[in-house]
């Protein structure tokens, strides 16, 4: 598999999909790129390029890349031509573009939500079109995000690079250098991936699959015009096929109506094989901190009936889809009632800190207040 390493400094510290999107707008001072750089990790060539905006690098951006306007103005060129430049060493790398030679695979750390979003926005802000070859290069390649990779494969300090790269015995420059965090990623897969086991066409996205996510606000916003609730529960494995809802709170869309209460396990802890006790005190001491049994003071209802009460609850303010974050159990229990479910992971909502359901669901009610 042919593997790029890539990563791009911008020109503003924010990079939400909302200021992603904004960036499109000509003359809109955000998220412009002003630098490009990419490893490739078969031959370790290397593409770096600073690209010229039209007004000065701020403070903050300084700070944190080194990078000033002066910089820029005597170093950099386009981002037409950077765009091209980068585009030539991707073909050049891989000669032809077809299956036989293998389709490029383009790695950056955060790059479904971030750095892949960002370099769309600033091809459509500039139009840049790939008229050089007979097709854009782009969409014959796949792209993958280390960051979600990572975490996926167990690496609890990939949504931080800088800790990610300690971690590894990496020394990270005080300043946030395109380049140097190409090669730094290119190091870290060589470390964490040479003997791993790993799918690659399961944490990759197409060009397509980038652009929906770009293009995700307009549609979103049509969700979250219905009347929906926010859902989160806490689990506990009984069985190899059944989780118990030992805890779930749900709010609905006027922030303020909401439901909690405590499940009671299907099955006496007594009688979980060995393995599930253990699982439970793990997660007891390091995740949910949640008893097996509920406490007589706590509203509590038999894990088989919490459909049920979700499905009231649905009923009693009129809503017709369930949000929730990440999780397969609030998706699964959406359609054994029968209702759309929408996973708002999908806008870019953070995770959060607490494994508590109803700190949760209200951290996300604010956020996505916020997005929109």
């Amino acid at each position: 598999m042919d593997c790029y390493f890539l990563s791009i400094s911008f020109a503003n510290n924010s990079c939400s999909l909302e200021t992603v999107a904004r960036c499109v707008e000509e003359d809109v001072e955000c998220s412009d790129i002003i630098e490009m750089a990419m490893v490739a990790a078969v031959t370790d060539h290397e593409f770096h390029r600073f690209i010229k905006i039209s007004y000065p690098v701020h403070a903050n951006v300084q700070q944190v890349t080194g990078i000033t306007t002066n910089m820029l103005n005597a170093e950099g060129c386009s981002f037409k031509d950077a765009m091209q430049a980068f585009l030539d060493f991707i073909y050049n790398e891989t000669n032809e573009l077809n299956p036989s030679t293998g389709i490029p695979t383009i790695i950056a750390h955060g790059g479904y939500e971030h750095v892949f979003p960002v370099l769309l926005a600033n091809c459509m802000k500039h139009k840049f079109q790939d008229s050089k070859y007979n097709r854009n290069v782009l969409q014959h390649c796949t792209f993958v995000d280390s960051r979600k990779l990572l975490n996926s494969m167990g690496y609890r300090s990939a949504d931080n690079f800088s800790k990610l790269c300690s971690d590894m015995d990496l020394t990270r420059s005080d300043y946030k250098v395109a380049l140097d965090d190409a090669r730094l990623l290119k190091t870290i897969f060589q470390k964490l991936l040479h003997n791993a086991s790993w799918d690659p066409l399961y944490y990759s996205y197409s060009f397509a699959d980038i652009e929906n996510y770009f293009f995700l606000k307009d549609s979103a916003k049509e969700i979250m015009k219905r009347n929906y609730i926010i859902l989160d529960m806490e689990m506990i494995q009984t069985t190899k096929d059944h989780a118990c809802i030992r805890k779930f709170y749900a709010l609905s869309k006027d922030g303020k109506t909401d439901i909690e209460m405590d499940g009671i396990p299907c099955k006496q802890f007594k009688d979980l094989e060995k393995k599930y006790q253990k699982a439970f005190f793990y997660c007891r001491n390091h995740i949910h901190h949640l008893g097996y049994y509920p406490t007589r003071d706590k509203e509590r209802i038999r894990c088989q009936n919490v459909k049920f009460i979700i499905k009231n609850f649905l009923s009693r303010v009129n809503a017709d889809i369930i949000f929730y974050k990440g999780g397969i159990h609030e998706k699964d229990i959406s359609a054994e009632i029968g209702v759309d479910s929408f996973n708002i992971e999908e806008l870019g909502i953070p995770k959060t800190n607490s494994h508590d359901p109803k700190e949760e669901v209200h951290t996300h009610y604010k956020k996505l207040k916020m997005w929109l």
